[in-house]
């Protein structure tokens, strides 16, 4: 795989036509709640009312967010709040789900086949209450807790085309389809829940998208999409587990928690809903991200090591 072509457009700086739907930029009709942001700044607390001051963001009109999520739920359990936030402020947010929740069966005359269609309604029913419309939904339809047989990128095998396996361009895999839809919603800010969850299937998307994300920005698999010529700024979330390293933000609103909670109860198949908002309860009016970004190797400074 080649590197970012450092000749290319500047990487740090989003279009201002990124996002694809003509609504995208309309602000949540819910009313309006209050937020508190704090930010952590190289040991510094600041505290603002305003997301876009939080985010160092200058324009609103020109973000586009996108979850990239192993499952249905997990963006609303791990950053209902900040979801929240950006549709009050307009800013459009995708959801990308990777796999069909066929394997989160736990209730009597649920099974593997007929789950997916009922976790798509209960899907569609939780986001609405955050101000996301299911145009803004996209399922991937990978085969839940079975992700570990569709990493990386291959092209599909004769018999394959007539199957159900996700692809693009006659190819299919997780980086596939992760790159043909980062280059399509265009967005400026990505987030992903925490390689830390001990879910195995938050693992690999972890790792599979954040190679999506740089691979999207360059000019790789160019039938895949247009090369964005940026690199999103990325943050992350968690569900089960806490971050390796400190939070960035602390996100407070007692009023959007409460949606927060409400959102996770449209999850009604899963047999342990109550233990999920439960969770969430003892969260209180919080939640916490962390800024993620591509650390790359100091050269000089390994030099330097060796110097005498």
């Amino acid at each position: 795989m080649n590197n970012l072509d450092p000749n290319q457009t500047d990487l740090t700086k989003a279009p201002l036509n990124a996002g694809v739907l003509s609504n995208a930029r309309m602000p949540n009709q819910i009313n309006p709640v209050e937020f508190n942001f704090y930010r952590d700044t190289g040991g510094k607390i600041s505290k603002t009312s305003n997301l876009c001051e939080s985010l160092f963001i200058s324009n609103p009109a020109d973000e586009v967010f996108l979850f990239i999520t192993a499952h249905d739920d997990d963006p609303i359990l791990g950053a209902g709040l900040m979801i929240q936030a950006a549709r009050q402020e307009g800013i459009p947010v995708h959801i990308l789900v990777t796999t069909d929740g066929s394997m989160g069966y736990e209730r009597p005359g649920h099974n593997h086949r007929n789950l997916p269609a009922i976790r798509r309604e209960e899907t569609y029913a939780g986001y609405k209450l955050l101000g996301v419309d299911k145009e803004y939904i996209h399922f991937l339809d990978y085969p839940d807790a079975n992700l570990a047989q569709h990493q990386g990128r291959r092209p599909l095998k004769l018999w394959e085309h007539f199957g159900r396996l996700p692809r693009a361009e006659g190819f299919t895999g997780l980086q596939n389809s992760y790159v043909h839809e980062i280059r399509k919603i265009k967005p400026t800010r990505a987030f992903l829940h925490t390689e830390n969850d001990p879910h195995p299937d938050h693992k690999i998307v972890f790792r599979e998208a954040l190679w999506g994300l740089f691979v999207a920005a360059g000019k790789c698999w160019q039938e895949l999409g247009a090369p964005l010529g940026y690199r999103p700024k990325m943050q992350e979330y968690f569900v089960y587990s806490e971050f390796s390293g400190e939070p960035t933000w602390q996100i407070e609103s007692v009023d959007a928690a409460e949606v927060k909670i409400k959102a996770v109860e449209k999850f009604w198949s899963q047999g342990d809903i109550g233990g999920l908002t439960e969770a969430r309860k003892r969260d209180g009016a919080f939640e916490w991200h962390k800024s993620l970004t591509f650390k790359e190797a100091n050269r000089s400074q390994l030099k330097n090591l060796f110097e005498s």
